[in-house]
């Protein structure tokens, strides 16, 4: 189907200028708008970085009221929507605030309309449930799952993992969509990197999102493990979260100089962080919130062409396979973590061969590739 003309708008959950990973949402819109497809983004922050204006952004504030901000962004969008204002065959939107969104589906179905549909995409669950407010959003996100069902709502995912864990409906099911990296962004690393020599430690980094669920406290005793076995080995953190402190505190008192915690850098410079270190880790627990994943980390990692520590969870397998750049830990233990590190750095001789493997593998986790997959569910959507 010739999809030329066909207007999509993708509500964005908040100031898309502000997400770290807001490559994940332009650069998908970028391939939709270069295979014919209109793309008009709502969000309340327009990115500043240049998407050759292919991208149409609408800016609505979100209010700051307490508990109530969220929904008067997400009702004025659908304003924007079902007063006409705005052209759109498909309105899409992340499952985060679905029910503030679904009210569009239910007057499709109370007008017996088709004129604009409804895609809700999930690409994460609900990380945090120990708290209320966590609760809350586990809570919303269930609820939103049950309305969408009910209704004339079209939906992908991020994973088949993903699609099996919420309960995604045979019937609505139009698409799954991975994550994916920009390969020319990460180009230029093998050139800029200088591999650790014989008598130099391994340089092994952790680059994103510093939670406790990231289970990083157990990689850094993993790095003091495999230092007693004698692996010359140090880590490095880079990224900012709620267990920032927490691994600073660790490191002044437990890393003797081993252990570095860094602040986030700015997006331009992820590259040139990732070219001075020789291994990338992804010590994430076999927990359904992580394993229904597509993390966009490994891919980078690949694409800056970097061996690979991994926790041995179907998003990291299913990426990965038999991989030879890839050292698995069975689990998330700091034992299990320090037996994969000594077996990645036995293989220091052999890392730029390794990374040269990654790089290349890395080409078939592209955003264009994903960017297509997301066009076709979309065309799915408009043929129904």
């Amino acid at each position: 189907m010739d999809v030329t003309g066909r207007s999509l708008v993708w509500i964005i959950d908040g100031a898309l200028s502000l997400q770290m990973h807001k490559a994940a949402r332009v650069c998908p819109a970028m391939v939709l708008s270069k295979l014919g497809w209109d793309v008009t983004m709502i969000t309340s922050g327009v990115p500043s970085e240049d998407d050759n204006g292919t991208i149409n952004f609408i800016e609505l504030a979100w209010p700051k009221v307490y508990m109530l901000g969220p929904l008067i962004y997400h009702m004025a969008a659908v304003y924007q929507i079902m007063s006409g204002r705005i052209r759109c065959d498909v309105v899409m939107f992340q499952n985060e605030y679905a029910p503030l969104l679904l009210p569009v589906a239910l007057w499709n179905k109370l007008a017996n309309s088709n004129k604009t549909k409804v895609l809700m995409d999930t690409r994460s669950m609900p990380m945090v449930t120990e708290t209320s407010r966590g609760r809350f959003r586990a809570l919303f996100f269930k609820l939103g799952h049950w309305m969408a069902s009910h209704l004339p709502v079209f939906q992908t995912a991020i994973t088949k993992e993903m699609v099996e864990t919420v309960g995604v409906p045979k019937t609505q099911l139009v698409g799954v969509w991975p994550s994916g990296v920009n390969v020319e962004e990460f180009a230029s690393c093998p050139s800029m990197r200088n591999w650790s020599g014989p008598e130099d430690p391994v340089r092994l980094i952790y680059l994103g999102v510093v939670r406790p669920e990231r289970n990083l406290t157990a990689v850094a005793d993993a790095v003091r493990l495999a230092r007693k076995d004698g692996v010359n080995v140090v880590f490095e953190v880079v990224g900012e979260g709620s267990c920032q402190r927490e691994l600073e505190e660790y490191a002044r008192s437990n890393g003797n100089g081993i252990i570095k915690v860094s602040r986030r850098v700015p997006r331009k410079d992820v590259p040139f962080v990732l070219s001075k270190a020789d291994i990338g880790i992804l010590p994430f627990p076999d927990l359904p919130k992580m394993r229904v994943s597509s993390f966009i980390k490994l891919f980078e990692y690949m694409a800056a062409g970097m061996p690979i520590v991994a926790t041995r969870i179907v998003a990291h397998t299913e990426v990965l396979g038999n991989a030879d750049f890839a050292f698995w830990a069975d689990d998330a233990t700091p034992e299990a973590l320090a037996v994969a590190i000594k077996n990645a750095c036995a293989r220091k001789r052999d890392f730029p061969k390794l990374g040269s493997k990654a790089q290349s593998f890395a080409q078939n986790w592209t955003w264009e590739a994903s960017g297509r997959k997301l066009s076709e569910a979309l065309t799915k959507v408009l043929l129904s």
